[in-house]
Order: structure tokens, then sequence, then C-alpha cells
């Protein structure tokens, strides 16, 4: 699966091109031990061309990485596992294309405009949301967040890149706006984790990054949101679908659950991926077949390939709350797009999104835990004839804050 990743990212690029790489060695609980096992390392590392720009050793959850660039050449002997490459270093256990976040769709049909009643809002956060740099200026949010910017995140995140945290904000505050309903009575407390263009920072390992995060939170003797009890991390590693064995990203949220008494709230994350529908032949028989039979042809497809769908990277944690995207929203048909080529594929039947990740969860566990509404995802035919291919497009309808 590693390998695989490695040899999309290589693929058409040049041998001198620097790639970042997230290695994770194999924790040694003696730090005497594990100095010189990150000293072998980052010699290596340095051999093969490249460079260390970050390290991490956690010993609450046994993780211990380096970040580096490293030049595609050499991640191109790692991938046929050369003798002499990376891959042959003894104290490297896995070796991954850094995290990468998935994307998110907002759009603000409204004119941005504050509330007609303004009731008082408490600074007693109880909620953090770990994301994107918001709007914090915004009408709709100014009163509502409390934005820490821990690792200076926010002079390189242009306003206008600002999507990710202030769409996530503006849910967590308002909910789906087509909906009117009051906002929440406390702010919420906002750490970004997300940089330019609403990805990690380049130069951090994210399992670090979330680390200190909930550390300057709730730890230390000058905790900076002491009353948090509740993370909402809408985050998930594209690079690092879950295959049996918890990632250390989600066994950090598990230790920090415990340790801290928060409950964590994570996205089980978009397969936005095309996918075959092989019960219909063509275009017109998938958009004009009955909502029952679309919905069962639609889940049938999604249930042969679930496999390749699986959860993304931290879903998977078992202290936290796994939540999935229910094909459910407040928009009206006057509002909503009548295009014929995005067909809901469950008019009828209250699911699951097609494109929210599914379980199993560590040790079969099912998963998503539960699902909350993430609005009626249409699907897009994109190949007709010989069988239908659609692709997830989530509607442009809903009204984000930004």
């Amino acid at each position: 699966m590693d390998a695989e990743i490695l040899e999309e990212e290589v693929d058409g690029r040049d041998d001198d091109e620097l790639l970042t790489l997230e290695l994770e060695l194999i924790y040694r609980a003696a730090a005497g031990a594990g100095a010189l096992a990150e000293n072998a390392v980052v010699q290596a590392i340095e051999q093969a061309g490249g460079r260390p720009i970050h390290r991490a050793r956690i010993d609450d959850i046994a993780y211990h990485a380096v970040l580096a660039q490293i030049p595609v050449a050499a991640i191109r002997l790692v991938i046929e596992r050369a003798p002499g490459s990376l891959a042959g270093v003894e104290p490297i256990m896995h070796i991954r294309p850094q995290s990468l976040v998935t994307g998110i769709e907002a759009n603000d049909i409204l004119a941005p405009g504050a509330p007609a009643a303004e009731a008082p809002v408490s600074n007693a956060s109880i909620l953090a949301l770990l994301d994107g740099v918001p709007l914090a200026g915004h009408p709709l949010l100014r009163r509502h967040l409390n934005v820490e910017d821990h690792f200076g995140l926010e002079p390189d995140a242009l306003v206008a890149q600002r999507v990710h945290g202030s769409a996530m904000a503006s849910l967590i505050v308002h909910g789906d706006r087509n909906r009117p309903e009051p906002p929440l009575p406390r702010q919420i407390h906002c750490i970004p984790v997300l940089g330019d263009q609403d990805r990690f920072p380049p130069d951090r390992l994210i399992v670090d990054l979330i680390y200190q995060a909930v550390l300057q939170m709730r730890g230390g003797l000058q905790p900076s949101a002491p009353w948090v009890i509740i993370v909402n991390i809408s985050l998930g590693n594209l690079r690092r679908p879950f295959h049996g064995q918890l990632s250390p990203w989600a066994r950090l949220l598990d230790r920090l659950a415990y340790r801290f008494g928060i409950l964590f709230l994570v996205s089980a994350g978009n397969i936005t991926q095309s996918f075959p529908v092989p019960d219909f032949d063509t275009r017109l028989a998938f958009e004009d077949a009955s909502p029952a039979l679309r919905a069962q042809g639609v889940v049938r497809a999604i249930g042969a390939i679930v496999a390749d769908r699986r959860l993304l990277s931290p879903s998977e944690s078992v202290n936290g709350l796994t939540i999935g995207g229910r094909n459910l929203d407040w928009v009206s048909q006057a509002d909503r797009a009548s295009a014929r080529v995005n067909v809901n594929p469950f008019t009828d039947l209250d699911t699951a999104n097609a494109s929210s990740a599914l379980g199993p969860g560590f040790a079969n566990s099912v998963k998503p835990d539960i699902l909350m509404p993430a609005a009626r995802e249409h699907l897009r035919v994109i190949g007709s004839g010989g069988g239908v291919i659609v692709v997830p497009r989530a509607p442009r309808e809903v009204r984000a804050s930004r």
C-alpha cells in the first residue's frame, strides 16, 4: 500500500526533485537507544541526498518519526527495495509521503451579515476546533471564535484560501444555515493546524502538531483552554486509509482522550473517486430509474468496493466518536440546482452519502459511530455505455459563512 502511494507521488517527476516523506522509526523505550537510531536514520537520509526537517518522539504512544525531504531518485530505490536504499535502514519501520488533508467544498450564496439579534456569547469554551485558519473577522463568526495561532500559520494563509476552517467553524456555530436556529451560546476555541492553501505545514509532522495543540489547551500549569472537553477534527489523511492497524494519529487521540477526559469528534473522511454502478448500462437508465432501484444499485456498487473506500486516519480512533456524512440537508427544492446530470442516489433512503468513508474500524468494530447531516450529495455520471460510472458531487447549495 505504501509503495503504491509512493509510486503515484514520484510518477513523472525529475530524479533530483525533492519530496517530503514521513519516516516512522521502530520505537525504542530507552531514550539513548532511540537517539542512536535517529542519528543512523538522519545519516542515511543525508547520504541519499536528502535532509531532515522535523522530528518527533512521543513516549505516551510509542511514536518516533522523522520528516525529511528526499530526492525522487532515492524514493524510486525505496520502491524497488534496492540494496543500500532507505528501505534497508534497520531503524525505519514505515516510509510514507507527508500527510495530506481531505478537502472541503463550501459556498456562501447569502450576502454576509450579522444575525438580526445578537445574544450574549460566553468566552468559556468547552469545544475546540483543530482545523484551518478561519475568517475570524467574518460578521457571522467574529463573536463566536477564540483563535489561538499557536503555530504561527495565520500570516501565510491568504484570506481567499481560508475555506476549510471557516466552513467548519460556521457549521459548528450555526449549523446548516438553510435551517435557521440559534448559534452556540459559547465561543469555540480554534487552533489552526492547516496553513497555506488549507494544507498541513510542510515542515511539521501532523501527529506532533495535534499533540502540541492539545497540550497547549489542556496541559501544563497555564492551559489556554482549560474548560475544553470536546475537540472537533474534521481532517483525514488521504495517504493513510485504515487497514487493520491503528495509525499513530489515532493512537494519539485515544491516549489524549484518556489523559484529559476529552471527547474527540473525528470525520470518517471523504472518498471522492469515481466508481462503477454495474446495475445500469447507460446514463438514461440510471437517471430514469425509480428511486428504490437507483438506491439499490448504488448501495450494491459501494458494497462491492467497500474495501477500497476505508476510513481515513485518524477516524479509526477507539475512544473518539467517528462521524459519517448523512444524506440530509434543509435546502428547498426551489433553491436546489436542477441539472439533470446531478442525481440524488438516495431520494427516499436515509443513509450515508456515497462519498462518506465506511468501516470496519479497529478489531472489526462498526464505524462510523454516527451519521450527521452532510447535505444531499448528488452523483454525476461521467461514463456510460457498457456500464455507468459515477462520481460523488457535493451540492453547491450548502450555505456556510465565508
